[in-house]
């Protein structure tokens, strides 16, 4: 039997049909080459967003400890001459307190109330020094942070060392009585006759505490321009961290584009296929 030849209908059949065709096949690559960049900017998210995490847990954890150190600074300034006061004011006349006391029949050989400012003083010393220890050996694990690498204008072992209680006196003898360094200090005003010792060394304990307030308040204050300078980082990388969910945005949106051409068009030339067969059939080809 004769075979009958193709029609033009049927030749622009094949044609429509290779077109939908290629333009299938090449929605189906642009999709594979965004979802590599969809998986490219997907790492670049996590790592950036993982950074951003990490830098916030600094600048949060760096201005929990200066809120702890405010804290210590507000505690001492409010009570730094109250026991010094007192205590200058019943030792200059113990004659006349004395007297107080036996009129209100408090029969006791020692002054009770110069004792107990004289053990809260000791107290309160003690609990200075291990705050302001503590608080030193916690900037530690914040300034471990790699961010710390990139600040060229603040040196962290620098602030560690200036937060160290050892020094002060030496570095202000014009500022003691008695007392020639810390250990003489501590020796002194927490041995066990510490009651009987006069009046200088309290006046010394008094002026050490002022130093290690006075050294904190200048060290706390070198954090202004590392918040700062963290803050400006945070901001820019937050800025950096928004242009990549824009542009994964942006690559979903052609991504879901290409996948919606390439079914279009694979069903456009499934349809031109069969109408192409039926041409055939009609034109008895087969």
């Amino acid at each position: 039997m004769r075979r009958g030849k193709l029609n033009k209908f049927s030749y622009l059949l094949i044609i429509i049909s290779a077109l939908f065709t290629v333009i299938a096949y090449v929605s189906d690559q642009l999709v594979i080459r965004y979802e590599n960049n969809l998986r490219l900017n997907n790492f670049n998210y996590q790592n950036l967003n993982t950074e951003i995490k990490n830098i916030e847990s600094v600048s949060s954890t760096l201005s929990d400890l200066e809120m702890q150190s405010y804290s210590i600074l507000i505690n001492e300034l409010t009570q730094r001459n109250f026991w010094i006061k007192n205590l200058f004011i019943m030792e200059s006349d113990k004659a006349y307190f004395k007297d107080i006391r036996k009129d209100l029949d408090v029969l006791i050989d020692r002054s009770f109330p110069v004792d107990n400012i004289k053990l809260r003083a000791r107290i309160s010393t003690e609990d200075l020094i291990f705050n302001i220890i503590n608080l030193r050996d916690s900037f530690l694990p914040v300034f471990d942070k790699k961010i710390f690498n990139d600040i060229d204008f603040f040196s962290s072992d620098e602030f560690r060392k200036k937060l160290s209680v050892i020094g002060l006196i030496n570095k202000n003898p014009n500022k003691f009585y008695r007392v020639k360094d810390l250990d003489d200090l501590l020796n002194t005003v927490f041995d066990e006759k510490y009651l009987d010792i006069e009046l200088a060394y309290w006046w010394d304990l008094r002026n050490f505490r002022l130093l290690l307030t006075e050294n904190l308040y200048n060290e706390i204050e070198k954090l202004t321009p590392v918040n700062e300078y963290i803050d400006k980082v945070l901001e820019d990388k937050i800025l950096v961290l928004n242009d990549i969910i824009n542009k994964k945005n942006r690559i979903n949106t052609y991504k879901n584009y290409f996948i919606l051409t390439g079914i279009i068009s694979q069903i456009l030339t499934l349809f031109f296929l069969l109408l192409l067969f039926r041409s055939l059939i009609k034109q008895k080809i087969f």
